[in-house]
This record gives structure tokens, C-alpha cells and sequence, in this order.
């Protein structure tokens, strides 16, 4: 048995508009049954996460904000591994009329073409913050806090590449987890990241972990 764990991503891969289907599910449903851990790892702020995905109880732990929050869906445990947004630096972007902007536990959060602003205002404070991109939106967080740097912090421990954790999810724009984890699909384009393939990724991942 080789793989243990699987962590995937929330949108573009098992949520559709925001949404997951029943099917599925259904289907992670099966895998957390056959004894593997399910980690999901998103850029979205927990609060949301919780209202938008009623069944985040199949997950073992939940990695959001980008790497940046860890959750215990079995006892609601929150733990933070950056600090709070910076309270001036969102002064700054507010009197830019950087709309929409978010504050999260960690993260700041606002969308194209805001980005030129957002590193304006960083340069011009001196801050260690890195700007992450991901299908429009326009992400802050400190340096060095990612979706591999959640993992390590949390569900995997292990200090270099963890063999027994494949990833499911856009992985071309994933190369911090691509140094981290193991890729599930098999193939160097990662076909399976969407939702309505999942039930076929669990049909491969399970005949590898027979084997």
C-alpha cells in the first residue's frame, strides 16, 4: 500500500462553481472508508469554506488561506500558522480603492488588475509579503507561506518530499506541492483535476494501492 493520504484542491477540482456534487462525495466518501486520509488544501478563508461545503467532515484536516490556516473539521480546532493581515498595509490598499478587499484570519485577498497596486503598496512599506495568483484573484501572505508550507506545518510532518501523500489538483500551478508530495494521476499533465473526473482518479488510485 503506498499512497495514505490524498491531498487535493476546492475549486477547479472537486467543487464546480463553488459547489461539490454528489457524486462527488460520494466518492471521496469511499476513499476516506478504505482508510486513507483526505487533506484538502485551498485558498479560500475558512469561514467561507464552511458555508459554501457543508460535508468538510470528510476531511481529516483542512489546509486554507493558502497554506497559511490549519482546521480539525472533528473538533473544530483552528490553529494559524502566519499573523493577522497587516492592519496598515490594508489602510493603504483601502485609500488605493483597491475593491474588492478581504481580510482573513491570515490572508489578504482582492482580485485582477489590483496586483501593481498591491506590490506598490508593499514595496512602499518595506514588507516581507509574497502576492500569489490564482485564476483572478490576488493573494498576500507572508514569505515562505503556501500550500506545501501548510502541509509540512500540519497534516504531513515530514521534512523533505512525503511519498505517502499524492496531490489532486491544478498542478501545473502547483510546483511548491509538486516538491512535496506525490501526484496521484500518473501522468505529467495531471488530467484529473476536475471534479467530474474524480470518480475515475479514485478507480486509478485505488488499483495503485492494491498493487
Amino acid at each position: 500500500m503506498r499512497y495514505m493520504a490524498l491531498a487535493c484542491d476546492y475549486d477547479g477540482t472537486i467543487a464546480h462553481d463553488g459547489q461539490v456534487s454528489q457524486s462527488t462525495i460520494e466518492s471521496l466518501e469511499r476513499l476516506a472508508a478504505s482508510g486513507r486520509s483526505l487533506i484538502l488544501v485551498t485558498g479560500r478563508q475558512l469561514s467561507d469554506l464552511l458555508q459554501i461545503f457543508p460535508r468538510i467532515d470528510i476531511f481529516r484536516r483542512v489546509v486554507a488561506e493558502n497554506g497559511a490556516v490549519l482546521y480539525r473539521p472533528s473538533t473544530k480546532e483552528v490553529k494559524l500558522l502566519a499573523p493577522p493581515p497587516d492592519p496598515i498595509l490594508l489602510e493603504a490598499l483601502s485609500r488605493k480603492s483597491v475593491e474588492p478587499l478581504y481580510a482573513g484570519q491570515c490572508i489578504i485577498d482582492t482580485r485582477q488588475p489590483h496586483e501593481n497596486t498591491v506590490l506598490e503598496c508593499i514595496k512602499a512599506l518595506g514588507l516581507e509579503h509574497q502576492v500569489i495568483f490564482n485564476k483572478g484573484a490576488v493573494m498576500v501572505l507572508p514569505a515562505g507561506v503556501n500550500k506545501a508550507f501548510g502541509l509540512r506545518a500540519g497534516p504531513c510532518r515530514a521534512p523533505a518530499q512525503c511519498p505517502q501523500c499524492s496531490w489532486c489538483g491544478r498542478c501545473r500551478k502547483r510546483q511548491c506541492l509538486f516538491d512535496y508530495v506525490s501526484v496521484c494521476c500518473g501522468c505529467s499533465q495531471c488530467s484529473a483535476y476536475v471534479a467530474r473526473t474524480l470518480h475515475l482518479l479514485y478507480q486509478i488510485c485505488s488499483r495503485r494501492w492494491s498493487q
